[in-house]
């Protein structure tokens, strides 16, 4: 489920696993449907915490149900289980905007 946290972000909660890729990842059906119902943006920009970095993340085939999938070195930096489901930071378009426009988040795949 995915609900409005405030207004830059939506909230939800899913699993997030190593990945041995270099750009965060998750299905790309569920990309799809997130993206035309949420975000309208490419990438969709996810936010573990509060203070913690954004990050672009692309679909991909593959990738189990609600996961994101990260680089290896970047989960290791997150303080997060692996084994159970984590509150995570969905960008609304706006805010995907704002921080492209301010290099906040490099979105080039």
């Amino acid at each position: 489920m995915v609900e409005s946290f405030s207004s830059k972000y939506y909230l939800t909660q899913i699993n997030v696993i190593p990945y041995s890729g270099d750009r965060a990842v998750i299905d790309i059906e569920w990309a799809e449907q997130l993206r035309r119902k949420y975000a309208n943006t490419y990438p969709l920009v996810f936010k573990l915490a509060v203070g913690s970095a954004h990050i672009p993340t692309y679909g991909e085939a593959g990738v189990p149900a609600r996961t994101l999938a990260v680089p290896k070195e970047l989960f290791e930096s997150l303080n997060v289980d692996e084994t159970e489901p984590t509150n995570v930071l969905l960008a609304k378009e706006r805010t995907v905007d704002q921080l492209i426009s301010l290099n906040l988040v490099d979105c080039h795949a």
